[in-house]
């Protein structure tokens, strides 16, 4: 019988093959992902450690009911995975634009198509998480929220959405950064 893990695959795999350059609008937009990324992982997998290390498992049932069991901890788990598939208005969508938006420019089709079919994958796959947490039941217990899952929590979530708010500002940030550093890349 097999089982369905619900670990967080890093589904974005292909974003990270992309070779570096000389061009400042890759680098920029490949360390604006990468920021964005920790962010979203940190946030999702927190939350899948905290329901492992409460139910003593990390199968997809454990996720059943949480929406009833901890309201609080679905909504967070929602909006990482949505933003991990780079759904609009969150951060992920925002950096995985301006990563396709440097790839198309230089006339990387393959990669650009790659991305976007793991993208749907991506949203298949998140999808069942969050259809367990929100149309599933379960009779697991309620899930206790030490302050600093919380704190911790809130810091990734708030950060994305500031980080989205801000995009054009993280690029504008980052371009001086690295022409600064590197300045064959002006």
């Amino acid at each position: 019988m097999a089982t369905t893990r619900t670990v967080i695959c890093c589904c974005h795999s292909t974003e990270s093959k992309i070779h570096l350059t000389a061009n400042p609008a890759a680098l920029v937009a490949i360390i604006s992902y990468v920021v964005v990324y920790m962010l979203m992982n940190l946030g999702a997998f927190t939350i899948a450690g905290l329901i492992e290390q409460q139910t003593g498992s990390d199968d997809l049932e454990s996720f059943s009911g949480l929406s009833s069991r901890s309201p609080g901890l679905s909504a967070f788990m929602m909006f990482f995975l949505f933003s991990l598939v780079g759904l609009p208005p969150l951060a992920g969508f925002a950096v995985k634009w301006i990563l396709l938006s440097v790839l198309w420019q230089q006339h990387m089709t393959v990669l650009v198509v790659a991305i976007l079919a793991n993208t749907l994958f991506s949203l298949f796959y998140y999808m069942r998480i969050t259809r367990a947490m929100y149309f599933e039941t379960s009779s697991l217990p309620n899930l206790k929220m030490p302050a600093s899952i919380i704190w911790l929590l809130t810091i990734c979530a708030g950060g994305l959405f500031f980080l989205f708010l801000g995009w054009g500002e993280m690029i504008a940030f980052f371009t001086h950064l690295f022409t600064g550093l590197f300045p064959i890349m002006e």
